[in-house]
């Protein structure tokens, strides 16, 4: 049996997912464990177009409480600054990035125009209104560059570092990236908020008409969440996108019940594409089998406690071996050490002594450790701890003594 020091990690390989896919920029995450399990071009800068909205979006949540989303505000007027695409051109970008195009998706809003909070934002996922996302981000901070600027740095601290948002839209700008990768972690964690979970899975949307308040119906632009040629019986969310430079784009999310997957999709050729290719990887890894395999064999491993209050080393064994199950397509760092739980002497055989603590990035797992044989304490310990516990009689000892001597040459 080869004794085993701890703490030390184990990596299980692997394996890339055999797909085939036409989209040029493409990532496959695990939502739960944040593993990419397919990767095409996914780390390369993309143009992100309207899937820039689920940053916007999310962002916009993480910074609301629930009253202030059924909040009425009015359409400050910087919100709705257009220009054509061709003329931000000719200038060189100078215009400030968040002006609107003629042509891009809108909600209609009007200067002036009172709304609900909450409506803007089923109007800036459901039909990708462009001034709906310029209204929720001025919304918060009085200014859309302030509101950027606070975004970024919080994309940033999610591990998002080739990303930089220069509006709340997604329209084109120089400066306006991401890749497929980063857009994963930005939909993984905008997901994790379960109001926005239902707006990005919300079919149709009706804002109720109210004195000053226009009636309006959003519709879901999704075609994975859609009865049609692109739907996807497992799919929940998120949002797609488009602009000329971008292409077609979509971030998409779907679960079988034990696997939860996120798909981001850039510059496919066209939309039947994007939904072709995202249902080809989210198949691809629903269909995976689990493996298993040994990471400690009990029958050949031991564990090694030592002390030097000990006569020797204590030795613990596993009465089963640790067994991990896992997709071929996603690797796992698994570590090992070691909870040792010894407050008592002689620790004798068969004895609980501790636990082998398993751990990777979604959960921990405990597997309890016995004394091989029965160790003691030192004869010199126990010298020591028995003096130790009678110090005050042998103090009264050695003061005795010689009064007693003394008064025994006296007599």
């Amino acid at each position: 049996m080869r004794p085993l020091f701890l703490f030390i990690f184990f990596i299980v390989r692997a394996y890339t997912l055999d797909v085939q896919i036409d989209t040029p920029y493409a990532v496959l995450m695990d939502r739960t464990s944040g593993k990419v399990l397919f990767s095409k071009r996914g780390e390369q800068r993309v143009y992100p177009a309207s899937t820039t909205k689920i940053a916007t979006v999310s962002f916009v949540l993480m910074n609301l409480t629930s009253d202030q989303l059924n909040e009425i505000v009015s359409i400050h007027r910087d919100c709705l600054e257009s220009a054509e695409d061709h003329y931000k051109e000719e200038l060189g970008y100078t215009l400030p990035s968040y002006f609107l195009e003629p042509d891009g998706s809108t909600i209609y809003l009007r200067p002036g125009e009172r709304i609900y909070r909450k409506d803007l934002l089923y109007g800036a996922m459901l039909n990708s209104g462009n001034d709906a996302a310029n209204a929720i981000a001025y919304g918060l901070w009085g200014s859309i560059d302030e509101f950027m600027n606070r975004l970024n740095a919080y994309l940033l601290s999610i591990g998002c570092t080739n990303t930089h948002f220069s509006n709340p839209h997604g329209l084109y700008h120089p400066s306006h990236y991401t890749t497929a990768k980063d857009l994963a972690l930005i939909t993984r964690a905008a997901l994790n908020n379960d109001y926005f979970s239902s707006i990005c899975s919300c079919i149709k949307y009706e804002r109720v008409r109210e004195k000053g308040i226009r009636s309006r119906s959003y519709h879901q632009h999704n075609a994975l969440l859609l009865e049609g040629a692109n739907y996807y019986h497992l799919a929940e969310g998120c949002k797609t996108g488009y602009i000329r430079k971008a292409g077609y784009c979509l971030s998409a999310n779907a679960s079988n019940g034990t696997r939860d997957l996120i798909a981001v999709l850039f510059k496919s050729a066209d939309s039947k594409t994007r939904y072709r290719d995202a249902i080809r990887l989210f198949e691809a890894a629903f269909n995976e089998k689990k493996k298993t395999r040994i990471l400690v064999n009990h029958e050949d491993q031991t564990f090694i406690y030592s002390n030097e209050l000990l006569r020797r080393d204590l030795i613990a064994e596993l009465d089963d071996d640790v067994i991990v199950e896992f997709y071929p397509s996603e690797e796992a760092d698994y570590a090992l050490d070691i909870d040792w739980c010894i407050n008592e002497y002689p620790i004798k055989q068969g004895r609980f002594v501790g636990n082998l603590i398993v751990s990777n990035d979604s959960e921990i797992t405990k597997y309890p450790l016995y004394a091989t044989s029965t160790v003691r304490i030192k004869l010199s310990y126990l010298m020591m701890r028995h003096i130790k516990g009678n110090i005050h009689f042998y103090l009264l000892g050695i003061i005795l003594l010689p009064i007693a001597i003394f008064f025994r040459r006296v007599r």
